[in-house]
């Protein structure tokens, strides 16, 4: 958008330059065309030196120039006075003294390029409104939208599904709004039926390692028999013992690998550190709700901050931003959602908090686990992973996460690092 505001700047100085450089052509062409005039005094005045006062008629005003067909001057008239040397009228004129006496010489350009300059002016001010009235539309309707838009590519690549599509009836734009969210919902329900693979997968590697481990007791005290000789084949005890013995760390093997990756995290939740604006982070929260919740008719506000330098991950952190709200708009009743922030001992506590949203207070503890879905879900879709992810990408931050009540309001508060 700014290089957008840099090009109409550029293209104003350019028109402007143009305007002036038209009205000096047309000044320099009107003085050009003005200069006959010059020569039609001039031999008026050789004819009334030659002809004296019988050149002018009883009234002492002339129509001289009447008779000798002039096209410029219109009239020669005697100065008895000083004030006559002043013309009354909107024509142009000159003093000439003539045998002693002076004449007031009136004329008149005989193009009429004042006129013109009004109306090439006028033309040229109509272009420019009409072409700024374009760049401006251009900039309201189109760039401007568009800005709104260019991050989110970004972020679904990124794996940010939760990013909103900023809602507009731009006429421009409705086919690519419709189709990123389109697309959008598509990668986030492929996303959740992995999550859904990988949620079986880890349920089945635990039931397995669950299921293993009982034939592992029963062959460890067959072990135990063998070592105590209970068999009376001392070649088959002591081959039995070195196979069951052998199956036995084989198995256990597989076990302590089953467990280990069941154990992985199959989320990738790295971050970087960096350094960033908390105006910034807000700034581009605001800018992807606020249309959203105000076609919502729902209050969205952010209370009044001090600007800090914040250490962390400005993307992920953002990304946890959108997920509280995500949730309040949810599960909350969609009357009020707010921003405040605080800070307390070298941390930044931005606190997210909506109306309507009711949880029982056993299972505060329980919003952060993995899969686990609050009893106010109802049928609104989701995995049980989003508060989960926050909790993880706080902690790789350095910082926290946590929920609570307070006067009405169900409030989420991340705690982030100052730099």
């Amino acid at each position: 958008m700014r290089r957008y505001r840099v090009l109409c700047m550029i293209i104003a100085l350019l028109f402007l330059g143009a305007v002036i450089v038209v009205n000096i052509s047309l000044q320099a062409e009107k003085e050009q065309l003005d200069r006959p005039y010059m020569v039609e005094i001039a031999g008026l005045a050789e004819r009334m030196n030659a002809e004296g006062s019988a050149s002018l008629d009883e009234t002492g005003e002339g129509n001289l120039p009447e008779r000798n067909g002039c096209r410029y001057v219109t009239a020669v008239i005697p100065c008895e006075k000083e004030s006559d040397l002043v013309a009354a009228g909107t024509e142009d004129y000159c003093i000439r003294e003539v045998n002693g006496q002076l004449y007031r010489f009136e004329y008149r350009t005989g193009s009429n390029r004042t006129r013109m300059t009004v109306i090439v002016n006028s033309v040229l001010t109509g272009i420019g409104l009409l072409l700024f009235g374009v760049l401006f539309y251009v900039g309201a309707k189109i760039i401007a939208p568009f800005h709104r838009l260019e991050q989110v590519p970004g972020e679904l690549a990124k794996g940010n599904l939760s990013t909103p599509i900023p809602e507009d009836r731009n006429k421009f734009f409705h086919r690519f709004i419709w189709g990123t969210n389109m697309l959008r919902e598509s990668l986030e329900e492929r996303r959740e039926r992995e999550l859904e693979m990988h949620r079986d997968k880890k349920m089945l590697l635990l039931s397995l390692t669950h299921d293993i481990k009982t034939p592992l007791s029963v062959i460890k005290l067959n072990v135990q028999a063998l070592q105590k000789k209970l068999y009376r084949d001392e070649e088959r005890r002591g081959r039995a013992l070195t196979d069951i013995s052998g199956k036995v760390d084989e198995i256990e093997r597989y076990v302590t690998q089953i467990v280990a990756a069941s154990r992985e995290d199959f989320l990738d939740l790295t971050v970087r550190e960096e350094e960033f604006y908390l105006s910034d982070l807000l700034r581009r929260v605001r800018d992807y709700y606020s249309p959203r919740l105000e076609l919502r008719k729902t209050e969205f506000r952010i209370e009044e901050y001090r600007d800090c330098l914040l250490a962390g991950d400005e993307a992920r952190l953002e990304e946890v931003l959108q997920n509280i709200i995500e949730n309040a708009v949810k599960y909350g009743d969609g009357e009020r959602i707010r921003i405040e922030t605080g800070r307390e001992d070298g941390c930044v506590l931005i606190s997210v908090a909506n109306t309507g949203e009711a949880l029982g207070q056993d299972e505060m503890w329980k919003l952060f686990d993995s899969f686990y879905r609050g009893s106010n879900v109802g049928r609104q879709p989701g995995s049980g992973l989003g508060l989960y992810i926050c909790r993880r990408l706080m902690a790789n931050m350095n910082g926290d996460i946590f929920a609570r009540y307070r006067d009405g309001e169900f409030i989420m508060t991340v705690v982030v690092r100052m730099s």
